[in-house]
């Protein structure tokens, strides 16, 4: 019988709400997968249930998964730690975990029991992470479609290590804006934005590029004048309406990292991009 304990990716701690949303978002080992389970399922219907062959094969199967998975997480993601919920952060949270920051931030966020205690950790780790977003920009040839954008995200970073949280976030918050709206068709509504991205599917080996864009779905929540003044970061109140509520050193923290890592994804996208013209 095989042994998953053999996969190269044991250690990988995944709950399976992450492991099928992840999976949902690499369209290749998606289609793998289903093709995979539509065997079993023939297999099962046109013959004689051989259950040692089937539990053997299923074993296979998900030590190749993860393996899968394992090879595509983000660089900054730890590999021998507990992922478990990393999807719900992106997600529902909004928190950017993708290329910043360092993988001992990335865990202790994870370990976090919610989303007030996650966020203290990210604030907590401010210079880190500044440090971080630094590092990792000046480490990237930025491709030409950006590149004049880093400049922009560098003062962000500068203002929030200099305490100036508003606007550090004000101006991490439009660029940000800026990079998703590059890689949209022009004035298309943030409902059909936030559209897109929710139901993006790229390839596995932009599996990076595919998470960088997740915490969007929280950042374009609908905000409208007379609605009150949102707690969380929120790309229209930020934008239109200035309160102490949305302007504050947590809000300005994650901003300046969904900017950073957003500038790197659209990066990291456009250079494949040049270099796969044929396959897209």
């Amino acid at each position: 019988m095989a042994d998953a304990s053999d996969s190269p990716s044991e250690g990988l701690n995944l709950d399976f709400t992450t492991i099928s949303s992840l999976v949902g978002v690499m369209q290749r080992l998606q289609d793998e997968v289903d093709a995979a389970s539509q065997q079993v399922v023939d297999a099962l219907l046109i013959s004689r249930p051989r259950f040692q062959e089937l539990i053997d094969q299923a074993i296979r199967a998900a030590a190749y998964m993860s393996t899968r998975l394992r090879e595509s997480l983000p660089i900054n993601w730890p590999r021998d730690g507990r992922l478990n919920g990393v999807w719900a952060v992106l997600t529902e949270d909004g928190l950017p975990l993708v290329y910043v920051p360092r993988a001992e931030i990335v865990q202790a966020v994870l370990d976090a029991e919610n989303y007030a205690d996650r966020v203290r950790v990210l604030v907590g780790r401010r210079d880190d992470v500044i440090d971080d977003c630094r590092t990792a920009i000046n480490a990237t040839q930025l491709h030409p479609s950006v590149a004049d954008l880093g400049d922009f995200v560098r003062e962000a970073l500068t203002l929030l290590a200099e305490r100036r949280f508003a606007g550090a976030q004000s101006l991490a918050a439009n660029l940000c804006d800026t990079i998703i709206r590059g890689t949209m068709p022009p004035r298309r509504p943030y409902s059909q934005m936030v559209k897109t991205i929710d139901e993006s599917r790229l390839g596995d080996e932009l599996l990076s590029v595919s998470l960088a864009f997740r915490p969007v779905l929280q950042f374009y929540v609908p905000w409208n004048p007379g609605d009150p003044p949102a707690a969380r970061l929120r790309r229209h109140c930020t934008a239109h309406f200035v309160s102490p509520e949305q302007l504050t050193e947590r809000n300005a923290t994650i901003a300046v990292m969904l900017a950073t890592s957003l500038l790197l994804a659209v990066s990291e996208w456009d250079s494949w991009a040049e270099g796969n013209e044929e396959s897209i």
